[in-house]
């Protein structure tokens, strides 16, 4: 996803040569443009280095013959000059490099078998299909056997997408590269677009984990980790369309220096989490996460204007507007929790390494904090104070509504509709005028109620049992506020 540093295409993946072709771990690594980063960083790893100080003899007798002075050599060949890359993938001491790297970094094992990762396409792609044929496209998904039969084992799995009237356009965003805005008016609730995700992998590296020395320190386990994912994404990236992988390649990705593979480090940077898909690992819940090719550009806010729902059925991200968006408005959304304190949030945009500039995060922080755990704590008596209401006929009829009117109005002005809480005070409104026989006024705000849901779970708004007159005068609860 976008974020406030710079989002600008990167250069297309290098092709390994056809005669590196019997180095499998060498064509990844060409594949990924990351070998730089990996060696610079074993160079100074002291497990390597004494790993090749084996004496020596040239090179060309074996891989176990290198000496830390050749390792040193080559390694400033390579991070000095780019352009000897192929060259240097059929130098003897280089190789030797290469096959000292895979002797360092142990296999990766999987904790039980049911557990093994494998690549499927979702929605199954018929023979010879195409992008130009199927629009929609299809996802490349590195997934458990477990998830694997959850997705088709989906009611009504593989429904068409919905499709309305366009109202993005992907745009420059100053101090932040690329972003998403409007280029139409619309309403809280309107659906803005529906995507089904370049990839969906995991989001985390429950699923898998590797022997190493006892002896590593975080550090070096975290690069044997990254190396190990980096030959998963791999994995399920090569699956992908030529046109789709042209166009992950062109989102941004921040983890160019901590030893992640492309692919990984693009997937980290961009891809947005997808509630009730996750693996239960022992206690531990696994989940997954997806990366898509337009709205993964979105950049984020406090106070965004997009909620995101993700649909088994369709297998796709709906993006709908959680408030009126006016055409040209940039459109955001949330990295991290909401309704955290600043500092808390802070953490969560370091992760994307930028610095949020919104009003919540600015020099009157300390207000928006203390607004936001305020709205929070405000759902905790809503029930309690409606039955009070409703036995106390001495309280003013809207003392519910006011109270519940006056913390929607400092959600709106913190930017945080898209929060549960603000359906709960419009639900604690509605309530009220449903007790009180208002019809006029439970209509209004159960259409606002209805749009709330469309938003949240990019669905059909409820109307008909939120905001039909009729219905609504057959409640069990209607005009009970005016009973004697």
């Amino acid at each position: 996803m976008s974020t406030n540093a710079q989002r600008e295409p990167s250069s297309s993946t290098p092709q390994p040569s056809s005669r590196d072709a019997d180095s499998t771990l060498l064509a990844m690594l060409l594949q990924d443009n990351k070998l730089h980063a990996l060696l610079h960083a074993l160079l100074q790893d002291s497990t390597f280095r004494s790993i090749t100080e084996l004496g020596s003899v040239p090179p060309e007798t074996g891989p176990e013959c290198v000496s830390p002075g050749e390792v040193e050599n080559a390694g400033k060949q390579i991070l000095d000059e780019d352009s000897r890359l192929e060259t240097l993938s059929q130098n003897g001491t280089f190789r030797a490099i290469i096959d000292r790297l895979l002797s360092v970094l142990p296999p990766a094992e999987y904790a039980v078998d049911e557990r093994a990762l494998s690549c499927i396409t979702v929605p199954p792609k018929p023979d010879g299909a195409t992008l130009a044929e199927y629009p929609d496209g299809w996802s490349e998904c590195l997934v458990t056997n477990e998830i694997k039969n959850k997705i088709l084992s989906t009611p009504r799995f593989s429904t068409s997408l919905a499709h309305p009237s366009r109202a993005h356009r992907i745009g420059s965003a100053p101090g932040k590269g690329l972003g998403i805005f409007a280029t139409r008016d619309l309403d809280m609730g309107d659906l803005i677009y529906v995507e089904r995700p370049l990839l969906v992998t995991p989001s985390c590296t429950t699923h898998v984990k590797i022997g190493h020395p006892q002896d590593w320190t975080r550090e070096q386990l975290e690069r044997g980790m990254a190396f190990v994912w980096g030959q998963q994404y791999y994995r399920v990236f090569e699956r992908l369309e030529p046109e789709a992988q042209n166009a992950f390649l062109s989102l941004a990705n921040i983890h160019t220096e901590d030893g992640s593979w492309t692919a990984h480090g693009i997937c980290r940077t961009n891809s947005f989490g997808i509630e009730g898909l996750f693996d239960t690992i022992g206690t531990t819940k696994a989940p997954y996460a997806g990366v898509c090719k337009e709205f993964s550009r979105a950049n984020h806010s406090c106070g965004p204007n997009v909620t995101r729902y993700f649909d088994l059925k369709s297998f796709a991200f709906h993006f709908s507007a959680v408030r009126p968006i006016k055409a040209g408005e940039e459109m955001t959304v949330a990295y991290g929790v909401l309704h955290d304190i600043r500092s808390a949030r802070q953490k969560d945009h370091q992760k994307y390494k930028f610095d949020c500039d919104c009003p919540a995060c600015g020099p009157d922080f300390e207000l928006s904090d203390q607004n936001r755990l305020d709205i929070m704590a405000s759902a905790g008596d809503l029930d309690a104070n409606y039955a009070a209401w409703l036995e106390d006929k001495t309280l003013p009829k809207d003392e519910l509504i006011k109270t519940s009117l006056w913390w929607i109005k400092m959600m709106k002005s913190e930017g945080l509709e898209s929060l549960a809480i603000y359906r709960r005070h419009l639900d604690a409104i509605h309530r009220a005028y449903v007790a009180l026989g208002d019809k006029e006024n439970a209509v209004k705000y159960g259409t606002l109620l209805g749009k709330w849901h469309q938003a949240d779970r990019g669905l059909k708004p409820p109307v008909t049992w939120l905001s039909d007159p009729s219905r609504l005068q057959k409640r069990p609860d209607w005009a009970i506020r005016t009973q004697a």
